[in-house]
């Protein structure tokens, strides 16, 4: 009996696409909407979690920039040079924090893990007016359902990524102006 990978692989491919593109709301749909007080609840409690990804993007992008390279910069040839380092470690956490947020809930649904306290009626909740807060208190999106802005809440994990990064850049650049190799020579010529 041989194996066959590609066979398994396209099976693997198949199973994915379908979890993805079935909709995770069909499960949880019922006849009644959910009141006003029950999608404010559960606005605050997905804003809640966004708030938490946002932050989380920005501090580990930054984190990771700077102590990933001096563990594994002498195994990974992308990981010795700094601009693109910080590129790919961007890159790569906003693609898990836009996974967790954004993808998530349509494709896998609310109810569990992260989401516990964001109920899988809240979708029902797009067209419910109950006085949504807003992301970020009411800066962006003020009285619509969280769920709804997710190119608002893509544009700013992408800015998470970007100040993460481009912190992780600056603070590079000191460390190296001081530490560096350039400050080295100025010690042992002077």
């Amino acid at each position: 009996m041989i194996i066959d990978i590609r066979r398994i692989g396209i099976i693997a491919l198949i199973l994915l696409s379908l979890i993805v593109l079935i909709p995770s709301d069909t499960a949880g749909q019922t006849a009644t909407t959910p009141t006003r007080t029950q999608c404010r609840q559960w606005d605050d409690a997905f804003i809640a979690t966004f708030n938490i990804a946002f932050w989380v993007t920005l501090f580990l992008t930054l984190l990771c920039s700077l102590l990933i390279p001096p563990l594994c910069g002498r195994f990974y040839w992308w990981l010795t040079r700094p601009l693109l380092r910080v590129v790919w470690i961007s890159l790569i956490f906003l693609g898990i924090s836009s996974l967790a947020v954004i993808v998530w809930p349509y494709s896998v649904g609310l109810g569990w893990l992260w989401f516990n306290g964001v109920d899988p009626k809240y979708l029902d909740c797009e067209s419910v007016q109950f006085g949504a807060s807003g992301l970020f208190d009411g800066l962006m999106g003020r009285g619509i359902a969280a769920i709804a802005l997710w190119p608002v809440m893509f544009a700013c994990l992408l800015i998470a990524a970007i100040v993460g990064g481009g912190l992780a850049i600056g603070t590079s650049k000191i460390m190296c102006r001081f530490r560096g190799i350039g400050s080295r020579v100025k010690e042992e010529s002077a």
